[in-house]
């Protein structure tokens, strides 16, 4: 899957991305802009064409992607165009420097762990370390639900800039 991943990534083709076998109905929807070690890095849009923010997902569990699809080629249609630049500048990432920078910058993520969509929690990254990293966990209400610890090699997916991370950013209370 790599190499097919490297040959889409020069290509800069939108596709549609299969992970979860539980739910081979799942998919996104984007542009492949950066392979990393154990990740690859989508710009996100969703079924009306409006950016949906970035996604990191293991290639391990990226079971099939799609190309040139009648769904596909009407989604570009919709698609307004934009820069599809990687926010990481092309630089060799590993997914511990993806969670210190969003814990710098206090960006709002959501993270799936075990390729299960039960297990998808948003927040903010507090801590970064080879132990674990340790976010605060915001519910789907925009309030605080205190915070979890998960290890980095349990994480499948990791999103940010998201509808739904923007969501609960705009209903939290400062």
């Amino acid at each position: 899957m790599r190499e097919h991943l490297q040959r889409l990534l020069r290509d800069r083709k939108l596709m549609g991305v299969f992970c979860r076998r539980s739910n081979v109905g799942s998919f996104l929807a984007g542009y492949l802009i950066g392979l990393y070690d154990e990740y690859a890095l989508f710009l996100c849009f969703d079924p009306y064409g409006q950016f949906d923010g970035y996604c990191f997902k293991r290639i391990e569990n990226i079971f099939r992607a799609v190309t040139d699809s009648q769904y596909l080629q009407a989604l570009e249609k919709l698609i307004e165009k934009r820069e599809i630049a990687d926010p990481f500048g092309g630089a060799e990432v590993t997914l511990k420097d993806v969670f210190s920078r969003l814990a710098k910058e206090k960006v709002l993520c959501s993270v799936e762990l075990f390729d299960d969509a039960d297990t998808m929690t948003y927040g903010f990254i507090t801590d970064v370390s080879d132990d674990g990293i340790v976010m605060r966990e915001i519910d789907r209400d925009g309030k605080n639900d205190g915070a979890v610890c998960f290890l980095p090699q349990d994480v499948t997916t990791v999103c940010f800039d998201s509808r739904d991370e923007k969501k609960r950013r705009s209903l939290m209370s400062e």
